[in-house]
């Protein structure tokens, strides 16, 4: 099983008649996945090649609630940032471990995120396959989203 570039050039190697160097595949492949990721976050649906799915950006509405045993809000993400700020002025807060959450406000309640959807995929035991995308992909996303970027929303 492949789990890296590097582990996909020895493949590669074997497989190729005339190989590349290491150092051309590499930046082949870099230039690849940042021309697919650029398509993503255009909002455009990227099929991936071998039945391997299809990624894009998904956005679902927040659906906060409170939890009756802590009394906590569930479904919402820590903003580690505001809560540092808040644990610097209110040393109770801090005693407390108060949490300051995102409410994602600038979108309506819906968060947005990068999306590997696996349907119709053809491959055995495809649940064992995963894609984790870099912060700097996520991090563009973020900021194509504060610019005012809207993108596929889907109400469950």
């Amino acid at each position: 099983m492949l789990g890296s570039l590097r582990d996909s050039y020895k493949y590669y190697r074997k497989e190729a008649e005339i190989p590349m160097s290491f150092k051309s595949y590499l930046s082949m492949t870099q230039d690849f996945i940042k021309f697919v990721i650029d398509k993503v976050l255009d909002g455009e649906k990227v099929k991936l090649p071998e039945g391997m799915g299809t990624l894009y950006v998904k956005g679902k509405k927040i659906k906060m609630r409170i939890d009756p045993e802590t009394g906590g809000i569930m479904g919402a993400a820590p903003d580690w940032v505001g809560t540092k700020k808040l644990w610097e002025v209110c040393e109770e807060c801090k005693l407390k471990k108060q949490l300051v959450y995102h409410l994602n406000e600038h979108t309506n309640g819906i968060r947005y995120k990068i999306f590997w959807s696996r349907k119709n995929n053809p491959i055995k035991n495809k649940s064992l396959y995963s894609l984790i995308f870099t912060r700097t992909n996520k991090r563009a996303l973020h900021n194509l989203i504060k610019e005012g970027k809207e993108y596929i929303y889907i109400d469950y």
